[in-house]
């Protein structure tokens, strides 16, 4: 299990960031897409990620423990 930190995402005027636990990076973007992509009313993951860019490569990535449940583990949206 890994933990992935994307930022410059989930932008208004200013980036944010979020924090997915995942095994592989494309489940990360997936659950990404998931979370978030309906919100910018994106219709698949492609065009998720084409108008969310920071979600391609995550800015770090760091091992976590097998017993920590995947999913979105924190976010914050760019402020306006």
């Amino acid at each position: 299990m890994n933990l992935y930190v994307f930022e410059d995402v989930l932008e208004d005027y200013t980036s944010g960031m979020a924090m997915i636990a995942e095994h592989t990076l494309e489940d990360a973007q997936a659950i990404a897409f998931e979370q978030f992509g309906h919100h910018q009313r994106d219709n698949t993951l492609e065009e998720f990620l084409r108008n969310q860019e920071g979600f391609r490569v995550p800015t770090g990535v760091y091992p976590l423990a097998n017993n920590v449940k995947p999913g979105v583990l924190h976010f914050v949206y760019g402020g306006g």
